[in-house]
């Protein structure tokens, strides 16, 4: 698979993980060799590997390494792909701490251009919040959920958002701040932007989009057009931005 830039990934799967190293450094030495047909070489000591595996899998990633040009890899607990933070177990705790912490760091320098009770308008830090910190912390929200505890963390940043987009006291209630400043709440925000992106997978073109390609057969759209007329009448409240995205 290859992606933006020059960045691209080599997936392997087999039942024990001395085999999977063994397919992965054949692979890449069959790139290694293509790539040098054409006079292109890659960075090997940018390469970062994981292991994907359940609780139940008894082989352990750590018992042997991959050697790739002589050069010894160990497994990486996570790897970052496109924005995304991957783990073995595929959990999502430790891709939301990091966006979590990246939109403190934001809030922390936009909270010194509008001190409380003076500086930018409210709804200049309304357009802050907005085209800013929310993006920051939710991004990756149609393909992650965050569970209970990452929410409850990510919720009160949010409030904290809101309370300085509102200049509100710190007595204010915090059922009343996304009301005052015209918010919906975080939880409900999250289910919409999964919603859309589902309406999106499901309108989008399987020769565009390879997760649509990969719905099954049952699934509604599931032709080469996918988005017939009959099935657009499931968007008649939404948008028109919200119809026939193309993903390429």
């Amino acid at each position: 698979m290859f992606s933006y830039v020059d960045e691209l990934t080599v997936t392997v799967g087999s039942l024990w993980y001395w085999r999977r190293c063994q397919m992965f450094q054949y692979f890449y030495s069959v790139l290694k060799r293509r790539g040098a047909r054409i006079g292109v070489s890659f960075s090997i000591l940018k390469t970062e590997i994981c292991h994907w595996h359940t609780l139940r899998d008894g082989d352990s990633p750590l018992r042997s390494l991959v050697s790739l040009d002589g050069t010894l890899f160990h497994p990486y607990p996570s790897v970052r792909w496109l924005g995304y933070w991957f783990t073995p177990s595929m959990d999502t705790s430790t891709y939301f701490q990091k966006r979590l912490a990246l939109a403190q760091g934001a809030f922390s320098i936009v909270t010194q251009l509008s001190p409380p009770g003076m500086g930018l308008a409210p709804h200049m830090n309304r357009s802050l919040a907005t085209g800013l910190i929310l993006p920051i912390l939710t991004y990756g929200v149609d393909l992650f959920t965050p569970n209970a505890s990452s929410l409850v963390k990510m919720t009160v940043l949010w409030n904290k958002v809101l309370r300085w987009t509102t200049n509100c006291f710190y007595s204010t209630p915090i059922s009343i701040l996304p009301c005052d400043g015209c918010f919906p709440p975080l939880d409900s925000f999250l289910s919409h932007k999964r919603k859309m992106a589902a309406f999106r997978m499901e309108y989008s073109s399987p020769l565009i989009n390879p997760a649509a390609a990969r719905m099954p057969t049952t699934f509604p759209g599931h032709s080469q057009k996918r988005a017939t007329d009959s099935l657009r009448a499931r968007l008649g409240g939404l948008k028109w931005n919200y119809i026939q995205l193309r993903w390429d």
